[in-house]
């Protein structure tokens, strides 16, 4: 059976969208998704065993993906993308597990096959998303961590913040950077050009494993946060705190109260205690006043 996804753009939304694929994967044998995806989000399904990805030319080729599906002979195909699906009255963070209930319902009317074996799918609720780095990702960072830095502590600063979700600006970053820079090695990323600074030799990805040696990650509640908290990086990261290595990453969500109501977030404080959000400067000012 052939089933073809489209997964166009967001970072982070595909890597939700890679945990939800996952899952159904699984619940079906092990099948493969052909996942149609902008060519500069595609990072967010490498290494994924259940994805075939076909790349999409273009600035947000929204629907691209679709009208390939449709003219090359699909059994089944679905748009996922988050900003073509997502209903504001909804947590953005259960859209992916939403759409996977209507693909069950689509596959279902296609195969006739049992309702059983769709599990727990049938039920939207939050999934963790996925990121799998390669051991090349891995030795890369781990050869960098040792090599190029000080052996300090680590957070890292998000730097991108075009979304208008995050009241962050360069003042706000400066003031971080100046409150860690004596007792921290002060790193920062961004989704615009992630190798900053230090970072010239690192992919996106590979800036997206760095964040497990951090100890704490200012962030715009962006796809470098949403890959922060995917299954695997957690894994790992529970490695390296189980071996004495690297504290437990703190998340510090600087998103406008606005944007955190728009999109839902509130169930996330539950699923992961170490996220901190902070909607304006004082929030922030007193978080660092403790930190």
């Amino acid at each position: 059976m052939k089933i073809g996804i489209e997964s166009c753009y967001g970072f982070g939304d595909c890597l939700m969208n890679a945990g939800v694929l996952a899952k159904l994967s699984q619940s079906l044998g092990d099948i493969k998704f052909d996942v149609a995806v902008g060519e500069s989000h595609q990072d967010a399904f490498y290494n994924l065993s259940y994805v075939n990805i076909i790349p999409l030319k273009g600035f947000r080729p929204l629907g691209k993906g679709m009208e390939h599906f449709k003219n090359s002979d699909y059994d089944v195909c679905y748009q996922m993308t988050q900003h073509a699906t997502w209903n504001n009255q909804t947590s953005l963070l259960l859209t992916p597990s939403i759409n996977a209930k209507k693909l069950c319902d689509e596959m279902a009317d296609v195969t006739w096959c049992d309702w059983e074996v769709f599990g727990d799918l049938l039920e939207p609720h939050f999934r963790p998303p996925v990121f799998i780095p390669t051991p090349e990702e891995i030795r890369n960072v781990s050869s960098f961590v040792r090599h190029d830095l000080s052996g300090k502590p680590i957070i890292a600063i998000e730097t991108g913040f075009t979304s208008n979700q995050s009241w962050l600006d360069f003042p706000t970053i400066r003031m971080i950077r100046d409150h860690y820079a004596d007792s921290h090695e002060v790193l920062f990323v961004s989704k615009d050009n992630p190798c900053c600074q230090k970072l010239d030799g690192l992919t996106r990805r590979e800036c997206v494993v760095l964040l497990g040696y951090c100890e704490k990650f200012f962030n715009t509640c962006s796809g470098f946060f949403v890959a922060s908290i995917s299954g695997p990086i957690e894994l790992q990261l529970s490695r390296c705190v189980s071996n004495g290595l690297y504290p437990a990453l703190e998340n510090i969500c600087m998103i406008s109260t606005s944007s955190y109501e728009t999109f839902k977030l509130q169930h996330l404080k539950d699923e992961y205690p170490n996220v901190t959000f902070a909607h304006n400067l004082q929030d922030l000012m007193n978080f660092l006043r403790n930190n």
